[in-house]
Protein backbone atom coordinates (compact mmCIF):
# COMPACT_ATOMS: atom_id res chain seq x y z
CA UNK A 1 0.00 0.00 0.00
CA UNK A 2 1.64 3.24 -0.90
CA UNK A 3 3.54 2.15 -3.58
CA UNK A 4 3.11 1.82 -7.31
CA UNK A 5 1.60 -0.98 -8.49
CA UNK A 6 3.56 -3.16 -10.44
CA UNK A 7 2.63 -4.01 -13.96
CA UNK A 8 0.58 -7.04 -13.42
CA UNK A 9 -0.46 -9.72 -16.42
CA UNK A 10 -4.27 -9.61 -15.90
CA UNK A 11 -7.20 -10.95 -17.55
CA UNK A 12 -7.62 -8.57 -19.58
CA UNK A 13 -4.06 -7.34 -20.34
CA UNK A 14 -1.43 -6.02 -18.49
CA UNK A 15 -2.43 -3.62 -15.50
CA UNK A 16 -1.07 -0.54 -16.75
CA UNK A 17 -2.89 -0.77 -20.01
CA UNK A 18 -6.14 -1.38 -17.89
CA UNK A 19 -5.53 2.07 -15.73
CA UNK A 20 -5.75 3.74 -19.28
CA UNK A 21 -9.76 3.74 -18.18
CA UNK A 22 -8.85 6.46 -15.63
CA UNK A 23 -10.62 5.06 -12.63
CA UNK A 24 -10.02 2.92 -9.53
CA UNK A 25 -9.07 -1.16 -10.26
CA UNK A 26 -9.58 -4.09 -8.37
CA UNK A 27 -7.23 -6.71 -9.33
CA UNK A 28 -8.65 -9.92 -7.50
CA UNK A 29 -6.66 -13.31 -7.05
CA UNK A 30 -6.97 -15.76 -9.77
CA UNK A 31 -9.94 -17.63 -9.30
CA UNK A 32 -11.92 -15.55 -7.19
CA UNK A 33 -14.86 -13.71 -7.94
CA UNK A 34 -15.39 -10.44 -9.79
CA UNK A 35 -17.68 -8.24 -8.08
CA UNK A 36 -19.83 -5.84 -9.48
CA UNK A 37 -20.24 -2.01 -9.24
CA UNK A 38 -16.20 -1.78 -10.14
CA UNK A 39 -13.75 -1.96 -12.95
CA UNK A 40 -12.65 -5.16 -12.03
CA UNK A 41 -10.01 -7.93 -13.19
CA UNK A 42 -8.78 -10.71 -12.29
CA UNK A 43 -4.55 -11.45 -11.86
CA UNK A 44 -3.23 -14.32 -13.76
CA UNK A 45 -0.45 -15.01 -11.50
CA UNK A 46 -0.38 -15.50 -7.38
CA UNK A 47 -0.22 -12.36 -5.10
CA UNK A 48 -3.04 -10.66 -3.42
CA UNK A 49 -5.89 -8.83 -4.57
CA UNK A 50 -4.86 -5.18 -5.18
CA UNK A 51 -7.04 -1.98 -5.12
CA UNK A 52 -5.21 0.35 -7.51
CA UNK A 53 -5.75 3.82 -7.62
CA UNK A 54 -6.12 5.79 -10.98
CA UNK A 55 -2.73 6.98 -10.91
CA UNK A 56 -1.05 3.46 -10.47
CA UNK A 57 -0.90 3.38 -7.00
CA UNK A 58 -2.03 1.03 -4.20
CA UNK A 59 -4.78 2.05 -2.11
CA UNK A 60 -5.02 -1.52 -0.69
CA UNK A 61 -4.12 -4.63 -0.57
CA UNK A 62 -5.62 -8.34 1.04
CA UNK A 63 -8.02 -10.86 0.04
CA UNK A 64 -11.12 -9.20 -2.27
CA UNK A 65 -13.61 -12.13 -0.96
CA UNK A 66 -13.19 -10.34 2.86
CA UNK A 67 -14.88 -6.63 1.17
CA UNK A 68 -12.87 -5.02 2.92
CA UNK A 69 -11.02 -3.15 -0.39
CA UNK A 70 -15.40 -1.63 -0.41
CA UNK A 71 -13.78 0.96 2.87
CA UNK A 72 -10.53 1.78 1.32
CA UNK A 73 -12.74 2.60 -2.16
CA UNK A 74 -15.24 4.87 -0.18
CA UNK A 75 -12.39 6.23 1.85
CA UNK A 76 -10.61 7.77 -1.15
CA UNK A 77 -13.62 8.67 -2.80
CA UNK A 78 -15.30 10.30 -0.25
CA UNK A 79 -18.12 8.23 -0.47
CA UNK A 80 -20.60 7.49 2.63
CA UNK A 81 -22.52 4.95 3.99
CA UNK A 82 -25.76 6.60 2.64
CA UNK A 83 -24.26 6.25 -0.37
CA UNK A 84 -23.78 9.93 -0.97
CA UNK A 85 -20.89 10.70 -4.06
CA UNK A 86 -17.50 12.61 -3.78
CA UNK A 87 -17.75 15.95 -1.53
CA UNK A 88 -17.60 18.80 -4.07
CA UNK A 89 -15.32 21.67 -3.62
Amino acid sequence: VGRRAEDLPTDAGRLYEVLRSGGFVLVTEPGAPVPGGIHAVARTADGPALLVRPDGYVAWAGDSRSGLWRGALDRWTARTAIGAGPVSR
